[in-house]
């Protein structure tokens, strides 16, 4: 846990083909990603750069689906960006947070 004490180190949001292999894994594994053609394919993109559609044909998963987990490992990756920020989280932090979202 020390590596994600440092916020420098979290992305605020997942880009792709930019995401570490080590920070997908432990996300894959907080998202409970259960398909592993669906995992795969969130990897395929997040890490090595395809495109969702040729992750998608290449791996058999739907794209509407693939978008739902997707938008999953976002959130996920936001929230724990923002657990290990360094602004306390009070009740005007929260607020702010939910009225952008």
């Amino acid at each position: 846990m020390c590596a994600l004490r440092n916020n420098s180190q979290l992305p605020p949001e997942l880009i792709p083909g930019k995401v570490a292999q080590r920070y997908f894994l432990l996300l894959a594994t907080v998202c409970t990603l259960r398909g592993k053609n669906m995992r795969n394919a969130l990897e395929d993109v997040l890490v090595n750069g395809l495109s969702r559609q040729e992750a998608c044909e290449k791996h058999g998963v739907s794209q509407s689906y693939f978008s739902v987990k997707y938008h999953h490992m976002q959130t996920v990756s936001k929230t724990i960006a923002l657990m290990y920020s360094s602004e306390p989280m009070n009740g005007t932090a929260s607020q702010a947070e939910s009225e952008t979202a």
